[in-house]
């Protein structure tokens, strides 16, 4: 048997790993931790702000329905007053009407004033504001001498 000679193998060379690449793991490994402390500080204090927010605002819709219960006990003690005076609606706008209706008219009640018909001298008495929603008029009652008492228009007074 004839032995073949053997052809001798390459030498498996074995690296030591670099210092400098441990280096850089470590510094990777740090900068990476610091970030997770980082974000997990910055969480806390971003969870911390939103429930004093929350409060916040739970306070206040608190004092918003406080507000809006008074607001609705005085609503309704106004509404049963004023369904009270509802009645009188009427003759609250009559009286708007007369006293708008005065400021335009010449005369007063107790003035002397003469007639355009007659020239007789007659005392206003009162004033007269009839009408419906859209109209009105207005007439003057006076009193002559032998104490008749007549409407007469504005018109035909002098």
């Amino acid at each position: 048997m004839e032995t073949q000679p053997v052809e001798p193998t390459a030498p498996v060379v074995v690296e030591k790993p670099q210092k400098k690449s441990k280096i850089w793991i470590i510094i990777g490994f740090v900068v990476l931790l610091g970030v997770i402390v980082l974000l997990f500080i910055n969480n806390s204090t971003q969870s911390k702000k939103h429930q004093e927010e929350i409060v916040a605002l739970q306070v206040q819709y608190q004092n918003d329905l406080n507000r809006l219960g008074r607001a609705n006990v005085t609503i309704d003690s106004l509404f049963k007053v004023a369904y009270h005076l509802e009645k009188y609606r009427g003759l609250v706008e009559a009286g708007y009407t007369r006293d708008s209706s005065r400021i335009a008219i010449p005369h007063y009640v107790g003035d002397v004033v003469m007639l355009k018909v007659d020239s007789s001298r007659v005392v206003i008495t009162d004033i007269v504001v009839g009408g419906s929603q859209f109209e009105y008029y207005v007439r003057y009652r006076v009193q002559h001498k032998d104490r008749a008492i007549e409407e007469v228009a504005p018109e035909m007074i002098f």
